[in-house]
């Protein structure tokens, strides 16, 4: 299976859900698979990546996040990078998660 047939999931970022996807998830619905999952907020980026891998049914798959949703797709990858095939990163960063951006999770 080729990268751009595996399925892709797709991960939002801060105060975003799966419509945030929707248009994306629609159009290369037509040729893969596509999941946007939920995230949960609050905890650790560890145990929100965990739970991430928790909601997908692939072993092997392409990862998109956007914002802190690329920040749980890096942890993921560090996490289990033989289960991401490719990796898209959009509008993010790769700094530690600051304690002033940590409490606007916390609501």
């Amino acid at each position: 299976m080729s990268n751009s047939t595996l399925p892709l999931v797709l991960v939002p970022g801060m105060m975003c859900d799966h419509r945030l996807y929707t248009h994306q998830a629609v159009a290369l619905g037509k040729k893969r698979q596509v999941l946007v999952v939920h995230v949960e907020h609050g905890r650790s980026m560890e145990a929100i990546a965990c739970d991430v891998f928790s909601q997908i049914p692939w072993s092997r798959f392409a990862l998109g996040g956007l914002s802190m949703g690329g920040i749980i797709a890096m942890e993921m990858v560090r996490q289990k990078p033989e289960r991401i095939a490719g990796l898209a990163l959009m509008d993010t960063n790769p700094w530690a998660e600051s304690p002033d951006v940590k409490a606007l999770r916390q609501p």
